[in-house]
């Protein structure tokens, strides 16, 4: 992972993401941390998502992601990715929570998308202060018609909130057909897999091609 060819790092990370390697032997996880340091916000963002993948708590990641969301403010995959690896971290809940609402404003779908699977991965951790937020982005998503939104904000507020449909029902008092559509989303079955779940890559995956990648072989 710390190969001086670009492919190679990625061919590393992009392994880890698989079923086989969600227990990281502790010399490979320190490994991985490491990549967060360099310099090169590609491969700065494929570790995020590569952290993000075995659901691994480690503090120092905290930290080390909030001080890269202030150096690369606006980079939308860097940004998906580190809020994907705080939603695995427990602790500190405040300071994670501070940073995932913010991006949870972003411009960048795929940002807000990857903020919701964030807060839902806290749990009832984020209910206090999730809630609205979820809820505002819920409304967001309806009235633009967009079923990918919808789908990650109602699986984020059934993950957050003890009583989804109890909130839905006070957040649309009097707009009966945004509520009616909000009931409907509820219903829906949980999906499998959410659009921002970390994932092997594909050729067009990357946010800038690589000279010298090549699609991994499994």
């Amino acid at each position: 992972m710390q190969s001086d060819s670009a492919a190679t790092s990625l061919e590393a990370l992009w392994s880890l993401r698989s079923p086989e390697a969600a227990l990281l032997e502790p010399e490979v996880w320190e490994a991985v941390f490491a990549n967060l340091t360099r310099r090169d916000p590609v491969m700065i963002s494929e570790t995020a998502w590569t952290i993000a993948a075995p659901g691994r708590a480690d503090s120092r990641v905290v930290d080390r992601c909030l001080d890269l969301l202030q150096k690369f403010r606006g980079n939308s995959h860097l940004e998906a990715g580190v809020a994907l690896a705080l939603g695995m971290q427990p602790e500190p809940v405040d300071a994670i929570m501070e940073e995932l609402l913010f991006l949870l404003d972003s411009n960048a779908p795929r940002v807000v998308m990857a903020s919701l699977t964030a807060l839902g991965s806290l749990g009832p951790a984020a209910e206090r202060r999730g809630v609205g937020p979820v809820l505002k982005t819920l409304r967001d998503g309806l009235c633009d018609h967009d079923p990918a939104l919808v789908s990650h904000a109602v699986a984020a507020l059934r993950l957050i909130c003890s009583d989804p449909k109890g909130v839905v029902a006070r957040q649309f008092p009097g707009e009966r057909e945004l509520k009616n559509q909000a009931f409907e989303a509820l219903s829906l079955p949980p999906l499998d897999a959410l659009l921002t779940r970390p994932r092997l890559p594909t050729p067009g995956s990357l946010p800038l091609p690589l000279p010298d990648w090549r699609p991994l072989v499994l």
